[in-house]
C-alpha cells in the first residue's frame, strides 16, 4: 500500500516544476485490481499541454517510485471538490471506477 496523499503531493510537485502550474488540481484513488489487489488511479483537470500518456512519461522520467506511478491516468473536467473546497474523495473514486470501466 502507499499512501495517496503521498501520490498527490509527488506528481504536483513535478508537474509544477516541469510545467511551471501553481494550482494543479488532482486526486489519486485506489481500485481494487485482481492482480495486485489494488491499483492508484489519478484523476487530473485537464492541462493545456499535458495529456495523460505525456504526464506518465514525465512521471517516469522524473524518477517517481514505481509503486507511487498510477496504473491509470485520466483528465476529467473537475476533480469533484466539496463545498469547502476540499477533494470529495467518495465522488472520485466513483469517478475513477466509472472512467476505468
Amino acid at each position: 500500500m502507499v499512501s495517496l496523499g503521498a501520490v498527490e503531493t509527488e506528481i504536483r510537485q513535478i508537474i509544477q516544476r516541469d510545467e511551471a502550474h501553481d494550482d494543479v488540481r488532482l486526486v489519486a484513488v485506489n481500485l481494487p485490481d485482481e492482480k495486485k489487489g489494488e491499483k492508484v488511479v489519478l484523476l487530473i483537470e485537464a492541462l493545456a499541454n499535458l495529456t495523460p500518456d505525456l504526464l506518465r512519461n514525465l512521471l517516469v522520467e522524473s524518477g517517481l517510485q514505481p509503486l507511487m506511478l498510477p496504473a491509470k491516468i485520466f483528465t476529467v473536467d473537475e476533480v469533484p471538490v466539496l463545498g469547502s473546497g476540499k477533494t470529495d474523495y467518495p465522488a472520485a473514486k466513483i469517478l475513477a471506477e466509472t472512467a476505468v470501466s
